[in-house]
């Protein structure tokens, strides 16, 4: 009789460690919710950037960051370091990230505006 008791406080025991599943359907609609939500809003983001591909550079900061920034021209370690520089900001501004981008992009494009555009649209894809 004792062994019986023991082996109906094990199953107790057992069956009360096992936490509860949440049900897989409702994780699984709300995966579908977040996926359409980022779905239409990188579409959105691309519809509203793709008419930039087809523009030229602008007379804005290309003219400081681009054309007469040096640090772009030559993609070198000294470079690179340059670029990380505090006291060496271009146009006022400090901001190596950008200064880093745009030295990638001249280095595989030189002057063609179409390439800072697409990396531009694929930055603000994926922020």
């Amino acid at each position: 009789m004792n062994k019986r008791k023991n082996k109906k406080n094990l199953r107790k025991k057992k069956s009360e460690k096992i936490p509860k599943r949440e049900s897989s359907f409702q994780f699984d609609a709300e995966a579908k919710k977040i996926s359409l939500v980022l779905l239409v809003l990188g579409l959105l983001t691309f519809f509203a950037f793709y008419p930039s591909l087809e523009n030229g550079f602008t007379n804005w900061d290309d003219e400081t960051y681009i054309h007469k920034n040096e640090l772009i021209y030559n993609f070198s370690l000294e470079n690179i370091k340059e670029m990380f520089n505090p006291n060496h900001p271009i146009s006022a501004n400090y901001h190596p990230l950008t200064i880093l981008s745009l030295g990638l992009n001249y280095h595989f494009s030189q002057l063609s505006p179409y390439s800072y555009h697409a990396v531009n649209l694929i930055l603000h894809l994926l922020n």
